[in-house]
């Protein structure tokens, strides 16, 4: 994604910050006050909006009328108050929609001086490169967390489990070499390497994080398709869920991608999401690769992760769900008490199929929202999923074998939990369990909470 960086000169301005009652040659109105403008606005973040206050520097003894302005990308809501003796103090709002460095707003009104805020930057995000929030990984029992900005970097945090806090943002590697914003991250957990695939459709590779970064496929991903999500095996294949309907497979040791299943989808939708593809490992020689469809069913490809040899897909159930799916887990333990398939749709449903030839069954009740992911407990088969309602309202439910007659809700991200009062768009945790959890907004911050949804805390910088 292009950030537009705009610095403005303000080297015509006048050098008073707080008020100015004669910015022109020194000529000063016949009324001595002036108007008087906040001077704590702090640095934002895109989107976040800001209280201000204007008021006058002397008794308001009538209406008057203050004209805001701004520079290009600051927006003032409303662009004119009113100061009246009943009220002589107004507030109003601000916020940005570009990165700009040294920004200001001033107030004026006939007879009085224009008066100017501090200076104040607008920021995409706390990153090091102020870039926006693409991707989010966890890396499971180690409490690093990474984030993709949009800028084209990886960062890592480390949060220390003792102490509740976050060490600071590190970068790996260096920056994607197509310069394009990063869609969607992968983390290998058993060997630390970094997969990063960009909006220009390039899937990179980074040994253990700190090595340069590495072209895969062979090329872009065929047909100048880009990425809806991406998944790794545990022999470092990368497999992408393509906006064409192909799921595309390559190795990590070179070579040209690969189609999964030997066809786009059959029903002809598509993978929506990283969380619509999931990875079974059978023995050395085979793995299963379940896919969830945008049209309501559920495929699988038995796949060589070797050679990258696979078979035709194979519909599961042979029947389909009625909703979007946009998350798959299969409990592949011989607990009996196991649903084997799992589907999340975008409608709050979760269904389940007793392996692959059985039959879709609604497992409790709605949910609500849409399903972002489900994950199984190996040991017990208890089932944990994570919803999202709207823009900004996640919420947590878990669900015991046996009988998985009912859902409990553990912890709610609510549009008000974070500090930076922006739109929560990525949550990653620790599931099974509630020990920690990542969440991340469309401002580029990071928070975490160790206190199961509460409690949470800046990673990487505090705001």
């Amino acid at each position: 994604m292009l950030k537009r960086l705009v610095k403005f000169n303000l080297a015509s301005l006048c050098l008073f910050p707080v008020f100015l009652s004669a910015c022109n040659g020194g000529s000063s109105s016949a009324n001595s006050n002036n108007l008087l403008i906040s001077q704590s606005i702090p640095n934002l973040y895109l989107d976040q909006n800001w209280e201000v206050r204007v008021s006058s520097s002397g008794r308001v003894t009538e209406s008057i009328e203050v004209t805001l302005q701004s520079p290009y990308g600051i927006l003032t809501s409303p662009s004119t108050v009113v100061l009246t003796p009943e009220s002589p103090i107004a507030s109003f709002s601000i916020s940005g929609n570009v990165v700009c460095v040294a920004c200001k707003i001033s107030a004026s009104s006939n007879n009085y001086g224009t008066a100017y805020s501090n200076n104040f930057d607008v920021k995409s995000g706390q990153l090091p490169d102020y870039g926006g929030l693409a991707d989010l990984e966890v890396a499971t029992g180690s409490h690093k967390i990474f984030a993709a900005s949009t800028n084209g970097h990886v960062y890592r945090a480390q949060i220390e489990s003792s102490s509740g806090t976050s060490g600071p943002w590190i970068q790996m590697s260096t920056e994607i070499p197509d310069s394009s914003s990063i869609l969607d991250m992968d983390y290998d957990r058993l060997t630390q390497n970094l997969y990063a695939i960009t909006a220009n459709g390039n899937a990179y590779l980074s040994i253990l994080g700190v090595g340069s970064w590495k072209q895969l496929g062979g090329g872009s991903l065929p047909d100048n398709s880009i990425s809806f999500g991406s998944q790794i095996d545990t022999a470092g294949n990368l497999f992408v869920a393509a906006n064409n309907g192909n799921i595309y497979a390559t190795s990590l040791n070179g070579g040209n991608w690969q189609i999964v299943g030997n066809a786009k989808l059959p029903d002809g939708g598509v993978v929506t999401t990283e969380y619509g593809i999931y990875i079974v490992p059978i023995n050395n020689n085979a793995e299963s690769i379940f896919v969830g469809s945008s049209l309501g069913n559920v495929y699988v490809s038995n796949i060589n992760p070797a050679s990258l040899v696979s078979g035709s897909w194979v519909h599961i159930a042979n029947s389909s769900i009625p909703d979007e799916i946009t998350s798959i887990s299969v409990d592949s333990s011989t607990n009996p008490e196991s649903g084997s398939i799992y589907a999340g749709t975008n409608r709050g449903l979760i269904y389940y199929s007793s392996g692959i030839n059985g039959a879709w069954k609604q497992l409790g009740a709605a949910l609500g929202g849409s399903i972002d992911f489900i994950v199984i407990d190996s040991s017990t088969s208890d089932i944990y999923a994570l919803t999202q309602y709207g823009a900004a309202t996640f919420s947590a439910y878990y669900s015991l074998a046996s009988g998985f007659t009912s859902w409990t809700n553990f912890g709610n991200i609510l549009p008000e939990s974070m500090s930076d009062g922006c739109t929560v768009s990525d949550v990653v945790t620790s599931f099974p369990g509630t020990n920690l959890q990542f969440a991340g907004t469309n401002c580029g911050n990071v928070y975490f909470s160790t206190y199961g949804f509460t409690d949470w805390k800046a990673v990487g910088l505090s705001l």
